[in-house]
């Protein structure tokens, strides 16, 4: 997964007047750098030494909670949020089960759907939904395609 991230932690954490720490730089770094989603202690593994598994947690949490970070619940790892911090309550990812690539994706009539009266009829008012596709990427799919 890759896309631009210049300057997205300090410009996000300077609009919310939050704090930007060394142990929230690096592993925001970590994942930023990663072509794959990452796992806590694959995290900790590249911090400093000396770093401590609550130091990291509470560094993703941070992330994840300003937006900054996606959790990929069924993979229990953490990629960057390549959306340019402009949704905060949906996202939908596409991941591909050869290669393990993700793609982070927005699905318009999905998020509306979602946020349309479906819920009221129960009384659930959805506040946040991560979708989670599994497939093949178009790389992987023509890599396994028979030769002809």
């Amino acid at each position: 997964m890759t896309c631009s991230v210049s300057n997205k932690l300090e410009n996000i954490c300077a609009e919310l007047g939050a704090r930007l720490t060394d142990p929230r730089r690096d592993v925001f770094g970590v994942i930023a750098k990663a072509d794959k989603p990452v796992g806590a202690y694959d995290v900790l593994r590249l911090m400093p030494d000396g770093t401590k598994p609550p130091t990291v947690y509470r560094a993703l949490e941070f992330l994840e909670s300003v937006h900054l970070i996606h959790r990929i619940e069924s993979l229990n790892a953490y990629v960057l949020c390549c959306d340019g911090h402009g949704h905060e309550h949906s996202a939908q990812f596409a991941i591909c089960q050869s290669c393990g690539d993700v793609q982070e994706m927005q699905i318009p009539a999905l998020e509306k759907i979602l946020k349309d009266s479906h819920f009221k009829g129960v009384g659930f008012k959805p506040l946040a939904t991560s979708m989670e596709i599994r497939g093949v990427c178009m790389k992987c799919d023509d890599h396994n395609a028979p030769s002809v």
